[in-house]
Parts: C-alpha cells; sequence; structure tokens
C-alpha cells in the first residue's frame, strides 16, 4: 500500500469513526427522547452549515459541515415551553435518563470496541511477575557506573549473558574486560546489560501485583498506568506473594528519556514480563471488562493530575492533536499489516469514545453532567429552577469551552509545526 493511500485510508477510518462516535453519543439522548414522547426538533451531526438535510415528521434530520460535534434538539430543552411534549415539561427521572444516555451510549460504543479488539488476541496480559528483563546500556553509562552497587551483563550473541568485573580480563570464567566490551561495542559485536533493576530491589518471579503507589491494579494496565505517572521511578508495591499479602517499599526502575515530541522527559523502563492467558470465551469477557475500567479510571485520574498539578495543561489535545495522534499511531500499524492498522485506530477509538462518555459526566456548566446536576438540584427541591438562569449558567459554561477548545487546537497546531519542522 502507497504512503498516499494510507494517508487517505485513515483520514477516511478516522473520519468515520469520529462520526459513528458523535452520532451514537446523540442518538443515546434521541432514542429516550423519543421513548418518553419528548418532541425532537432536529437530530444533527456534525456542526456548522448543513450539507444534507431531511424533514421526516416533527423533526429535522441534517449532516452539517464540521465533524466536531452535534446535537439532538428538544423542544422546550432551554426556553419554557407550553408543549405537553416538551422536554421541561417531562418528569424529572425521565429528563435524568434522557440526559446520562448520551454518555451511556458513549461508554456501550467503548466496550463494543474493546470487545472487537480484544477477540483478536490470542492472549492477555495477566498480573503475575513472569521474569525480568535486562536493560540496554552504552559503555559511557557502563563506565560511569563503578560504584559496584549494579551488576552487569554482557553478551555477544544477545542470548548468553556473561558478568563483566571492571578492570579484569577476559579469564575462564567468562568475564571481559571494560576496555574489551567498549571495543566490542565500537564494532558492533556484543551488548551490555544492566540487570533489570526492580528485581534487585524487591519484586520476584511469580509476584502478583496488588497495587502501585496505593493504586489498585484490577489488571495488568492500570499498574502500567500508576507507573507511567510516577515521576522518579521509585515505587511503593503490594504483591500477593505464596498466597500473603506483601507491601514492597522503594521498588526501583530505570528512567530514560521519552525523546520525540517529549525530549527532556523521563519515563519508567518496564523490566519485567507478565504470564500471558490465553483467550477463552471467560478471558474474552475479563479482559474486555479490565480493560475498559482501566482506560475509565485513566481518564478520572488524568484530569485529577491534572487538577492537582502532576499534569500540565500542555498535555491536553484537542481535535488536531487526535487526528495526529491517531494518523501516527494507524501508520506504525498498517505498517506491519491492514489488519493492525485498523486495530489501531478502533483502540485510539475506545479511549476517545470512553473520554467523551466520561467526561461528558463531568458536573460542568453545558456539560451532560452539569444539566444532571441542576435536574437533581430540581429533584430535591421538587421545583423547576428558573429555565433563564439554568440558560445562562449553561452559555457561560459553553462560551468558555469553546475558548478552551481554541486554545488547546492553537497548542495542537503548534505542537504540530513544531514536530514537522524538527
Amino acid at each position: 500500500m502507497t504512503s498516499l493511500m494510507t494517508t487517505i485510508l485513515i483520514v477516511v477510518v478516522s473520519v468515520i469513526l469520529f462520526v459513528l462516535v458523535i452520532m451514537i453519543h446523540e442518538f443515546g439522548h434521541f432514542l429516550f427522547a423519543k421513548l418518553f414522547g419528548v418532541k425532537v426538533n432536529e437530530f444533527a451531526i456534525g456542526m456548522g452549515p448543513k450539507l444534507l438535510k431531511k424533514q421526516k415528521g416533527e423533526t429535522l434530520y441534517s449532516l452539517r459541515l464540521f465533524p466536531i460535534g452535534g446535537f439532538c434538539a428538544m423542544e422546550g430543552e432551554d426556553e419554557d415551553s407550553d408543549d405537553d411534549r416538551a422536554f421541561g415539561n417531562k418528569k424529572v427521572w425521565q429528563r435524568m435518563i434522557i440526559v446520562i444516555a448520551g454518555a451511556a451510549f458513549n461508554i456501550i460504543l467503548g466496550l463494543i470496541f474493546m470487545l472487537i479488539i480484544q477477540g483478536q488476541q490470542p492472549y492477555y496480559a495477566s498480573r503475575t511477575i513472569a521474569g525480568f528483563v535486562p536493560t540496554a546500556v552504552s559503555y559511557s553509562d557502563f563506565a560511569a557506573d563503578t560504584d559496584g552497587e549494579r551488576d552487569y551483563l554482557y553478551s555477544e550473541d544477545e542470548e548468553t549473558y556473561l558478568t563483566i568485573v571492571e578492570g579484569e580480563g577476559n579469564a575462564a570464567g567468562g568475564t571481559i574486560s571494560a576496555e574489551e566490551a567498549k571495543s566490542n561495542e565500537q564494532a558492533g559485536k556484543g551488548h551490555i546489560f544492566r540487570e533489570a533493576a526492580s528485581g534487585k530491589t524487591g519484586l520476584k518471579q511469580d509476584d502478583v501485583i496488588i497495587s502501585v503507589n496505593d493504586y489498585r491494579a484490577l489488571c495488568f494496565y492500570d499498574a502500567y498506568f500508576a507507573m507511567s505517572m510516577d515521576d522518579d521511578g521509585v515505587m511503593d508495591f503490594v504483591v500477593e506473594r505464596d498466597g500473603e499479602r506483601v507491601k514492597i517499599p522503594d521498588v526501583t526502575f530505570d528512567r530514560v528519556d521519552a525523546g520525540g515530541m517529549m525530549t527532556g522527559t523521563e519515563m519508567t523502563v518496564l523490566d519485567f514480563q507478565v504470564y500471558a492467558v490465553p483467550r477463552t470465551f471467560k478471558t474474552l469477557m475479563q479482559s474486555t471488562y479490565l480493560q475498559s475500567q482501566y482506560f475509565v479510571r485513566s481518564v478520572y485520574m488524568s484530569l485529577y493530575y491534572m487538577i492537582t498539578g502532576r499534569a500540565g495543561f500542555n498535555q491536553m489535545s484537542g481535535p488536531v492533536g487526535i487526528a495526529s495522534m491517531i494518523g501516527e499511531v494507524a501508520e506504525a500499524g498498517f505498517a506491519q499489516s491492514f489488519m493492525e492498522g485498523i486495530n489501531s485506530i478502533l483502540y485510539i477509538m475506545a479511549l476517545i469514545t470512553f473520554n467523551l462518555g466520561i467526561v461528558n459526566l463531568l458536573p460542568l456548566p453545558a456539560l451532560d453532567g452539569g444539566r444532571f446536576v441542576f435536574l437533581v438540584i430540581e429533584a430535591i427541591r421538587r421545583k423547576p429552577i428558573n429555565q433563564k438562569i439554568e440558560g445562562i449558567v449553561h452559555t457561560v459554561g459553553l462560551l468558555l469551552l469553546f475558548g478552551l477548545m481554541i486554545v488547546i487546537t492553537y497548542q495542537d497546531i503548534i505542537r504540530l509545526i513544531t514536530s514537522c519542522s524538527g
């Protein structure tokens, strides 16, 4: 497949999936509005000028120019209406269901995406440590670390590791001198490795990971997420060992430069492997659920880290950044195979649709969660809140949301230009 064809395919598939995510969200609102007898004036996919429109009964169905949103315009949603079928005249519990249905449908779509992806995998990652992986190091790193606290390994064929003893000759015992290791590396012969740091600082084979830095690991990806959010590579683990829970403080991992667009940012080196679990119907369902809950929890935790300052605002991405990320991931996938490319896009879209569902449930003005809060207050007061006041709150929230999106989009474009020029 040519580069041009790959790019066109990525764009087409990404747009289709974006539209699907938006349509599913709005369809959730639409379906329950119809079920509860609410009059729907317009069901729109996209924003901006109408490209296509069709009036069917009381509802106008439209496709708009920009595939960055959509809406389900219900009678009496943001203003008073004398129509018995107006949104505001329905029972409060019915309006609650209509409001949260969009986010619920996004989460269901995410589960479907995840089921498709997991259904193609022959094995799934467990939480049980199967073994440790030596970290490749350069000669300069090796030569600089002469305090004797770390053991090094040397391999000529990347399979047989021999202990390196600083200053000793290539003795019958299989050791090699630092100078010979340097000479061999420069000649492209052999590699220097450092033994896995985590295995030397507390973790053992067959440990089952329970938590990392007090973050509960329901699956391997929860543990990996907690490790990725750590700042210094020194973490507290709780594992199940020989049937008992054991707390292991100060487990240490090596840190390396993340590279790419994140130059200067360090990331933790994962230096252990976990056992693979074969696919059965039961493990497929379990893996689909666990991967999905990992996405949901990671969204909440990422928002928490952003609010508390552990994650920077510059790490947020909007439509441009997301499209760029989809393109990079998909291109890498298509380089392996067609299905790998499709699965890469599906994986990113699963994350996006979970994000959309969760973020929409946040109790913020203009979002579904904000509207739900007003309905909860109404249910407690047994009296509707003034529509004008609620409308003003949501309008201000919408303007702030648009402003945030403009800033994030500008940031995405600058990041993209900087990346391309670099």
